[in-house]
């Protein structure tokens, strides 16, 4: 199964940018992971939030596969423990699912047209943080998911 992470805007802190080289490198070892980080919509910041989540939404359809199963990062989603994700993962594996996507939205979240795409909506935690700090986030999960079913002791 390939992994597929899109988010909107590129990471620009620097220590985020090395966090995510190592847990991606780390991942490489289990999967083949694509991690696309799209263009922002222009003049975003003078867009109504409503038009701007639209224009993010076409942007994201657009790279998005019929066959693709499609889970949304929301602060509103369904949260697990790293073993009942690791569950989630491997049941989608079981179903031989070819392109896993995870979409990290921009500052408003997502346009409604992304959670009527997506199979799934979840949550890294009831904890805001930004947009671009959730990529590592989700980054170090991915590869614990990995390291879960392989039994190693990276999670105790």
């Amino acid at each position: 199964m390939k992994i597929t992470v899109i988010s909107m805007g590129k990471t620009k802190e620097p220590f985020l940018k090395e966090g995510l080289t190592v847990y991606l490198e780390k991942i490489k070892r289990y999967t083949s992971l694509v991690w696309l980080e799209l263009d922002e919509v222009k003049n975003a910041a003078s867009l109504p939030k409503e038009e701007l989540k639209r224009k993010e939404a076409k942007i994201f359809l657009d790279k998005l596969k019929d066959t693709d199963i499609v889970i949304m990062l929301d602060e509103r989603g369904e949260e697990f423990t790293s073993v009942q994700f690791a569950n989630e993962f491997q049941g989608i594996m079981n179903r031989g699912v070819s392109n896993l996507v995870f979409l990290i939205g921009g500052a408003f979240g997502f346009d409604e047209t992304i959670e009527k795409r997506s199979q799934k909506k979840i949550g890294l935690s009831r904890l805001t943080f930004t947009h671009q700090m959730i990529r590592l986030l989700l980054a170090e999960q991915i590869y614990r998911v990995f390291t879960i079913l392989n039994h190693e002791k990276y999670h105790h």
